[in-house]
């Protein structure tokens, strides 16, 4: 898993929070772990909706468990050595023709994957799964069980 670049939505911050049950918190801290023992694994785009709900989870986290989870996420994220923060200034919007064929509140992810020549887009989202499936055949997405599963993490 080294030096992979991974682009994960929005249920990693869910999981995080404790919204989706214990059970998804723990291995989404599994996943932390892993993350945190290697380098250069997550990319986001600071400008996107995944950066704002990440400060929104961060400052409103509910509980310390919660927090806590979170704030390593932080340390994470603003860790050069392990994720690559894109500026706005370097990422293209996709072309309309690409962008129609993708539900428009995904569309940023797409763009943070290319952006960041990201290896593996991870969601829990079907129908952008779908859509990528069928017109973008070049981005390499994955469910969130699916990631897990391969990581070693389980429930």
């Amino acid at each position: 898993m080294s030096s992979r670049r991974i682009v994960l939505n929005e249920w990693v911050l869910h999981d995080l929070a404790g919204q989706k049950g214990e059970a998804r918190q723990r291995q989404a801290e599994s996943l932390l772990d892993k993350l945190g023992a290697e380098s250069g694994m997550l990319a986001v785009w600071r400008g996107s909706p995944w950066m704002s709900k990440f400060a929104l989870f961060t400052n409103r986290a509910a509980g310390p468990g919660p927090h806590l989870l979170l704030k390593s996420l932080a340390n994470l994220v603003y860790d050069s050595a392990r994720c690559h923060i894109l500026e706005n200034d370097q990422v293209l919007r996709l072309p309309p023709e690409s962008a129609e064929k993708l539900p428009s509140d995904d569309i940023y992810l797409v763009e943070t994957y290319l952006a960041a020549k990201a290896d593996l887009l991870v969601t829990e989202d079907a129908r952008l799964l779908a859509a990528l499936h069928a017109h973008c055949p070049d981005v390499k997405v994955q469910t969130r069980d699916d990631f897990m599963r391969d990581l070693g993490i389980r429930a």
